[in-house]
């Protein structure tokens, strides 16, 4: 997320938690998270025109909260015993798991769906030139499909 997009979605859930909340102190807190959450902070007029807009959309009767619908892949136990380099592998670990298994899945929907009147029998390169995949994931995972594309080349030209 950027300087500006945070900055605006701070200010839009300060003011729809605060609606009492005046302009001029909404100002002051936004000056003061810009100072401390951002690397380079964001100039006065940009506060400014931050702020405006926010209590805009407020007269307007549009302030709606901004969520954070960021799905957390993996959660640790709070004060769980272990390093930076332990989570990460066991993060590496299981988005791996997850890869592979959205890989077989794709290459059994593209397989399950084949159209062979339009395509004709499977091969591996039919599938990375007609679908969006890539060469190296078919061939990685080739093998495991090799007699299911074998019985469906067979029976579909009977």
């Amino acid at each position: 997320m950027g300087r500006n997009s945070f900055l605006l979605s701070y200010t839009n859930n300060l003011v729809w938690l605060n609606p009492q909340i005046a302009k001029e102190r909404t100002l002051k807190i936004l000056g003061n998270v810009n100072k401390i959450a951002c690397v380079k902070p964001a100039e006065k007029t940009q506060l400014n025109r931050i702020v405006n807009s926010i209590f805009k959309y407020k007269l307007e009767g549009n302030l709606k909260p901004i969520y954070n619908r960021k799905p957390r892949k993996i959660v640790f136990k709070q004060g769980v015993k272990m390093n930076k380099e332990e989570k990460l592998a066991i993060c590496r670990y299981e988005f791996g798991k997850k890869m592979v298994s959205k890989s077989r899945k794709k290459i059994t929907g593209i397989i399950e769906d084949w159209d062979f009147k339009k395509l004709g029998k499977i091969t591996q390169n039919k599938i990375y030139k007609h679908f969006p995949i890539s060469s190296k994931t078919v061939e990685k995972y080739w093998s495991e499909f090799k007699e299911r594309i074998k019985e469906l080349n067979t029976n579909s030209f009977i």
